[in-house]
């Protein structure tokens, strides 16, 4: 059976621009074992607050190091092994009741809307990105 020609033109295109996407969309999510949530970050007088968890669900183990970034640039490195109960709980892992981590700091921002992420790292330097899901506003 052959296809008219306006078909080959219009199909070949769209097959084009959705594969790359299917394909890496699928390949990130089945490479990382890391899961967790970047929660919170806020900013108040000169102060950034951030916290969320992460956890290895191939260890069973909290993560190794959590870096925290505004506008692509490292903002600090968060502290590790704050209690989340509600994480244990809901995901019923007694070991990840200490999943949770926070970074606080004192830095000025200019007046902005800034996107900000975090790069969670787990056993053998495995790595996701959890992106906060609004902008940081800065008034």
């Amino acid at each position: 059976m052959r296809l008219p020609n306006y078909f080959k033109f219009f199909l070949l295109p769209v097959v084009i621009l959705l594969l790359p996407f299917s394909s890496f969309s699928q390949t990130t999510e089945q490479k990382s074992s890391i899961i967790g949530n970047f929660d919170s970050i806020t900013y108040n007088f000169g102060s950034i607050f951030a916290y969320g968890w992460a956890a290895s669900t191939k260890s069973g183990t909290p993560v190794k190091k959590v870096e925290v970034y505004i506008e692509d640039s490292l903002t600090g490195n968060a502290k590790l092994g704050t209690k989340r109960p509600d994480v244990a709980k809901v995901m019923k892992k007694e070991k990840w009741i200490n999943a949770g981590w926070e970074l606080g700091l004192n830095k000025k921002l200019k007046k902005g809307a800034y996107s900000c992420y975090a790069i969670v790292y787990g056993d053998k330097d495995e790595k996701t990105v959890f992106r906060f899901n609004k902008k940081l506003v800065v008034e």
